[in-house]
């Protein structure tokens, strides 16, 4: 089962000047496989809400800063959700030739 998960992270620039911004990432985790997605936007770590995954209400913008998250939340579990249904329903696909034929022997049972 896919899971999505906002966290905070500090690139090596913001670490360097040792800013009080980090950067707000969206987790994918698939089968132990793990994947960054960025939102190309930054927030101080106190108005962050880990628990909740949403922006608190002290943050100047947060109703909309939170709407925008929902969004691309939503867009990267459709696209997800979309490329799941898309291998479900090829990997159904019966288009394999049985293995105890060879290439002659299935054209002569055909």
């Amino acid at each position: 089962m896919a899971t999505f998960k906002f966290v905070l992270s500090k690139s090596q620039h913001q670490k360097k000047t040792r800013s009080n911004l980090s950067m707000l990432m969206l987790r994918y985790t698939h089968k132990k496989r793990v994947t960054y997605f960025t939102t190309h936007k930054n927030i101080e770590d106190k108005y962050w809400d880990a628990k909740n995954q949403k922006v608190k209400r002290k943050y100047p913008g947060s109703v909309r800063f939170n709407i925008l998250i929902k969004k691309i939340r939503q867009r990267v579990e459709d696209i997800a959700n979309g490329i799941l249904i898309a291998i479900l329903i090829f990997a159904n696909l019966d288009t394999t030739i049985p293995n105890k034929f060879t290439f002659f022997g299935f054209l002569i049972t055909e």
